[in-house]
């Protein structure tokens, strides 16, 4: 065969088959060109020839793009509806009151709280690094000042299991997290002595900005993520 006939040949089944596999945007699918005899340049060579060999090419094409379309139209297109944000149980509006405690288990120490939904497994050892995902509001006014949900973290995602007498600041939320499993929600009211007690927590961005005032109760709602031992 002539070597400029194989040339030609080559080519145009590069063409094809870039064209046959190419896929500008589901579900539209491009449907390849036909390749015919008289695109490729010849010499000496039986037309009638060319048309049979590219004619089972491009059956075999028009099979592929069928088969393609199967598939495509298979596929359920009904829009994918948007899944429940991960805080939408931690929702609250305007100052909490007396009445949201009533059903609320209180410990030795004075902390509430309540369990939303239960996890798997143990619970964390005590002094264990538990990370957490937390919202947490200031109990009189019900202003969020926490959500790591939304990558604001409080001070660290990450607390000790257990009540801690050297602990300064949020012993109520260790105490809190010290028996939940794995996957566990709960809601924690923590009195200002076992929060922050009459220390002021000011923004990092702004110092200006008071986060927390002095002597603040706190609302935590703390999902459990994960434990293991402290390194």
């Amino acid at each position: 065969m002539n070597k400029k006939i194989l040339i030609g040949l080559l080519l145009s089944s590069i063409n094809y088959l870039t064209s046959a596999f190419s896929i500008v945007s589901l579900p539209m699918l491009r449907t390849p060109t036909k390749i015919s005899a008289t695109s490729l340049r010849m010499t000496n060579h039986n037309v009638t020839d060319v048309n049979t060999i590219f004619g089972k090419l491009n059956t075999r094409r028009d099979l592929l793009a069928a088969a393609v379309a199967t598939s495509l139209s298979a596929i359920k297109t009904e829009p994918v509806k948007a899944s429940k944000a991960d805080d939408l149980w931690t929702q609250h509006k305007g100052p909490f009151t007396e009445d949201l405690l009533k059903d609320f288990t209180k410990t030795s120490s004075g902390l509430l709280y309540k369990d939303i939904s239960q996890g798997r497994g143990p619970s964390p050892n005590d002094g264990d690094a538990v990370t957490i995902n937390m919202v947490g509001y200031i109990y009189e006014s019900g202003e969020k000042w926490s959500n790591t949900y939304k990558g604001i973290p409080a001070y660290q995602s990450v607390v000790r299991a257990g009540a801690r007498e050297n602990q300064k600041f949020m012993k109520g939320l260790n105490e809190g997290v010290a028996n939940m499993q794995r996957g566990a929600k709960r809601i924690l009211v923590i009195p200002a002595y076992l929060a922050y007690n009459y220390v002021v927590i000011y923004s990092q961005n702004d110092p200006s900005q008071i986060i927390i005032p002095g002597g603040a109760a706190l609302v935590c709602y703390v999902e459990v993520v994960d434990f293991k031992k402290l390194s």
